[in-house]
């Protein structure tokens, strides 16, 4: 169980510096561009010629990334007819424009939601957005964490010390008399005759 625990763990610990890697990407870019990317899963058109279906869109827009999560029901199944094929139903579409000069006029936290209903479409929207090196910092945590500690389980286990607690095995070298550790042999202290 100990070792799913630290697999799961270092998982989440590589997906967050993934993510922390894509948003100062993100952040880069945009100064320059405004990107987007949707993806979207859309059912297939009931009698009434309506789909049902819901989409994701990752935006950078002058260095803030918006998280759009939207519902929607359509009358036309062709209105998303420029996306294209992902897998099991999804679609996605990339857009990419120069950035425009000057602010947004956007704060830089925010969220909002909304819904609509025309003739033909009814949606419900949430956004949130922060700014890139917001979501690059928080991001950056796990690994910095997970870093700190594997360094100092191995200067513990250089220096003689229980690499749980830090107590000094240099009278017991086989186990720790605090906290009951056994101490696993590093190839480098194993002695051959």
């Amino acid at each position: 169980m100990k070792r799913f625990f630290r697999i799961l763990r270092n998982c989440l610990v590589a997906l967050s510096l993934a993510i922390c890697f894509a948003s100062l990407a993100f952040w880069i870019r945009g100064w320059h561009y405004n990107e987007s990317l949707h993806l979207i899963w859309i059912s297939k058109p009931d009698a009434q010629a309506r789909s049902t279906g819901g989409a994701i869109n990752f935006s950078s827009l002058t260095s803030q990334l918006h998280l759009t999560l939207q519902h929607f029901t359509h009358a036309d199944a062709a209105s998303h007819s420029a996306t294209k094929p992902l897998f099991a139903g999804f679609r996605y579409i990339v857009f990419s424009n120069p950035r425009m000069q000057g602010r947004s006029g956007m704060k830089p936290f925010f969220f909002k939601r909304y819904s609509s209903k025309a003739d033909n479409i009814r949606q419900s929207v949430a956004v949130m957005g922060a700014p890139n090196w917001c979501l690059a910092a928080i991001t950056a945590i796990p690994p910095t964490l997970w870093l700190v500690q594997s360094l100092r389980k191995r200067r513990r286990r250089a220096s003689d010390l229980c690499s749980t607690c830090g107590y000094d095995l240099r009278a017991t070298p086989n186990q720790c008399p605090e906290c009951g550790t056994v101490r696993q042999p590093s190839p480098a202290r194993t002695v051959s005759s």
